[in-house]
């Protein structure tokens, strides 16, 4: 689809606050494209447990990691590969909207 986004997940450092600041900041700059396709972020902070949430279990399934200075996304990513593959964390759909349960 021509006028589809692409969704960068920008993890932050711990001492950066996840504030409304940080897109409107965003959205001031010269519109971001890869590959003709505007580019909307999400910032977020790498879970500090080993909790799981939908957002983070489908970067693990689709997402391309491009930079991972300490490996922590990367390594939280295979967790959740891992937990996937065991079964315990499944995907379900609901009117077309994903949604994850943590199996026990």
């Amino acid at each position: 689809m021509a006028a589809s986004d692409v969704d960068a997940l920008v993890v932050l450092d711990e001492h950066i606050a996840v504030s409304r600041s940080l897109y409107r900041a965003w959205d001031k700059g010269p519109a971001v494209t890869w590959r003709g396709h505007r580019i909307d972020p999400q910032f977020v902070r790498t879970p500090k447990d080993e909790s799981y949430s939908g957002m983070w279990a489908e970067v693990a399934l689709d997402g391309i990691v491009l930079i991972d200075r300490d490996w922590r996304v990367s390594a939280h990513l295979s967790r959740l590969r891992q937990a996937i593959a065991a079964g315990r964390l499944v995907r379900g759909v609901v009117h077309g909207q994903p949604y994850w349960v943590q199996e026990t």
